[in-house]
């Protein structure tokens, strides 16, 4: 039997890693951000209301007031064809600093940013394509650099009682957080299998804290043998594929497709390439993307975990609609573990409400032709299976920071 995990940025949050859009683009600097073109087009610096009118504020910079939701917010744009006196835009950098301004972008989520990229493009011609790319490089470089420190400041023990016991509740009985009706019907698809069970793993994020667990899970003997239902598996975990690359290791950051690039002109440019995550692999010769469909196709259980069923990820879910609704199959499952703010559990509309949304979001990925066939729609909602804002993978970590180490659960 094949369990396949499909995880996101949300595993790394939830081990307290700092890895989320807006925590990399609140750590640049003015200065990274004003060398950097597409920076300056996709971060804003937040100012108040009693400086927009100060002399070096008026000369280095464009002022646009913008209502979100219901705050009113003066953001502070600045355009390199302004920037002629180091010195003076030194100082304004400097009264910025003073006033306590802050980042902030129209973007969220990683899959936000990629997006963006597509349509920043949109304004980017054959000629300046190379000055792209330049910041494009500065972004990525920035970005490794930041997600490698995180991994240094945050040390894992990873060998502990308690962290084997819980890769055992999330990994082996990851069902356990599900409903009861939906506990029995995985209960008993397992229980159809009489041999090991293999799990797979497919990784969205770039950083290595999934392998760290893995590997502990691989070399525990507790964990490579359980018993369900009176009947006893040998549990197998294969290596993970990181199917957007490392941080050591061919780091792609783009879109799905061409059609998310928007501009006709440079859409077949061979470099364009680079950006569409898919067709860089293939490039690549890594054999990714056969691997990761083979892994999806021959699963009987995918739990789905942090992702956020992003656009920039098409290709994968709709492999797994696809994969779903096969016809062939019908004890296959879909798991998604998801998380909703402020989500209260005492409200039976607002927990239906966020299930449905996912489900949504899982299914708007379908051909066209079969979103119309509601036979189809409803054997979708039979085999797909939320769990939100659950304990899984609550992994405990040591912080280090500043020589300090605290222990935090």
């Amino acid at each position: 039997m094949d369990i396949t995990f499909i995880i996101g940025n949300g595993f790394d949050i939830n081990l307290g890693a700092k890895t989320s859009y807006n925590d990399f683009y609140k750590s640049l600097t003015p200065y990274q951000i004003i060398g950097n073109e597409l920076y300056r087009d996709i971060i804003q610096f937040k100012i108040p209301e009693s400086i927009i009118n100060h002399k070096l504020i008026n000369k280095y910079t464009e002022i646009k007031k913008s209502d979100k939701e219901l705050e009113k917010e003066w953001r502070m744009f600045i355009p390199e064809n302004k920037i002629d006196n180091f010195n003076e835009f030194k100082e304004t950098i400097e009264l910025l600093k003073k006033y306590n301004y802050t980042l902030v972008s129209d973007y969220d989520k990683w899959s936000d940013l990629e997006e963006g990229l597509g349509k920043y493009l949109g304004k980017v011609t054959s000629e300046n394509l190379e000055k792209f790319f330049d910041d494009y490089e500065d972004l990525r470089s920035n970005l490794e650099h930041y997600l490698y420190e995180e991994e240094k400041n945050l040390i894992h023990s990873y060998d502990n009682e308690r962290n084997i016991n819980e890769l055992k509740n999330s990994l082996i009985k990851f069902y356990d957080f599900l409903t009861e009706k939906d506990k029995k019907d995985i209960s008993e698809i397992i229980s159809k299998y009489r041999d090991s069970v293999t799990y797979n793993f497919i990784s969205l994020n770039y950083t290595n804290f999934l392998d760290k667990f893995i590997d502990l899970a691989r070399e525990n003997e507790t964990l490579r043998k359980t018993n369900i239902n009176s009947l006893n598996y040998e549990n197998v975990f294969y290596p993970i594929i990181h199917i957007h690359g490392k941080l050591d290791e061919e780091m792609i950051i783009g879109v799905d497709n061409k059609k998310q690039i928007f501009n006709e002109d440079i859409r077949d440019d061979e470099r364009i390439t680079y950006l569409i995550k898919p067709l860089c692999n293939e490039e690549l010769r890594n054999e990714k993307n056969i691997l990761c469909k083979s892994m999806i196709n021959n699963s009987h259980i995918i739990c789905l975990f942090g992702v956020s069923l992003g656009e920039t990820d098409r290709q994968w879910w709709e492999v797994i609609d696809n994969w779903l609704i096969d016809p062939n199959y019908t004890n296959r499952r879909l798991i998604i573990f998801g998380y909703k703010a402020n989500l209260k559990r005492s409200n039976p509309r607002e927990i239906l409400k966020a299930q449905n949304e996912l489900r949504k979001n899982i299914k708007k990925y379908l051909q066209e032709s079969k979103k119309k066939d509601q036979s189809i729609l409803k054997q979708l909602d039979n085999k797909i299976m939320i769990a939100l804002n659950t304990e899984m993978f609550k992994l405990n970590h040591i912080n280090v920071e500043e020589n300090e180490i605290a222990v935090t659960n």
